[in-house]
């Protein structure tokens, strides 16, 4: 005797059946008419053909995590620095900081780097645009 069709057979999205000549027959399950597949609106009449021993459905993988409030373990957050932004470029770098990257640059961090005594480039990871201006806001104090 055949099992039962399960109600949720629609999200289904590939159907294995056996017939009665011991085939096994795979075919995935869609919404519009093509060949080699079975058509969502046929699925139960091919499910209850008379030659079809036996049938397996195949539903998607749920993704877990998602949206659960869960987050990523292997994240390390970058850590603020707070540092004091030299007065002589304080403008300039504020400017730049607040600027969505618009003038982050290689250049401008060249200038910033005279009066630091650590390089910029690399603090900020040799980003520029908008990845480097958000990242002055985690070294200086802005």
């Amino acid at each position: 005797m055949k099992k039962e069709i399960p109600t949720n057979y629609l999200d289904a999205i590939k159907v294995t059946i056996v017939t009665n000549t011991n085939k096994t027959i795979t075919k995935k399950i869609t919404s519009w008419v093509t060949t080699g597949a079975v058509h969502i609106d046929n699925l139960r009449s091919y499910i209850n053909n008379p030659n079809v021993v036996d049938f397996e459905l195949t539903f998607p993988k749920v993704k877990t995590n998602i949206g659960s409030g869960s987050s990523n373990k292997n994240f390390i957050a970058p850590k603020k620095l707070n540092l004091d932004i030299p007065i002589e470029i304080m403008s300039d770098l504020l400017t730049v900081a607040n600027s969505k990257g618009a003038g982050c640059t290689k250049k401008i961090i060249d200038k910033f780097n005279k009066f630091l005594d650590f390089d910029l480039h690399e603090a900020i990871g040799y980003k520029y645009g908008f990845t480097g201006a958000s990242k002055l806001h985690s070294i200086f104090k802005v």
